[in-house]
């Protein structure tokens, strides 16, 4: 089983909640920066685009078959946007213990990561 556990101990706060964030291994493609905000996609609305919403990560490192699928876990419609044009990164984005999405974030953040639970056998 793998869990996602960190080493970013700031308190959740308030507006600070992407101190939760776990890199997942996608990053923007070089040649899809089109910059949004909170009310415009960072993104190509043409579905064929190689910057669609579908297409405009990939996995690095051949950490898994590209193009990430993830259309349906976004936090919202307009993601990834891309704001101030530094959020290249993809991450988990946990607001609880109970709820995560993804977004896209700045990779100069700090990052949480992900362990792999080994249980004893009796």
């Amino acid at each position: 089983m793998v869990k996602l556990i960190g080493d970013n101990f700031t308190p959740v706060t308030a507006g600070n909640y992407h101190v939760l964030d776990t890199w997942i291994g996608s990053k923007r493609r070089p040649e899809c920066i089109k910059t949004g905000s909170a009310n415009i996609p960072g993104y190509e609305t043409d579905l064929s685009s190689p910057c669609s919403r579908v297409r405009v990560f990939e996995w690095l490192h051949g950490v898994a078959p590209n193009p990430p699928n993830f259309e349906a876990d976004w936090d919202h419609i307009r993601e990834p946007n891309f704001l101030f044009r530094r959020e290249e990164c993809q991450s988990v984005m946990k607001r609880s213990k109970e709820e995560a999405t993804l977004n896209d974030i700045a990779c100069s953040r700090p990052f949480n990561f992900f362990v792999e639970e080994k249980h004893q056998s009796s």
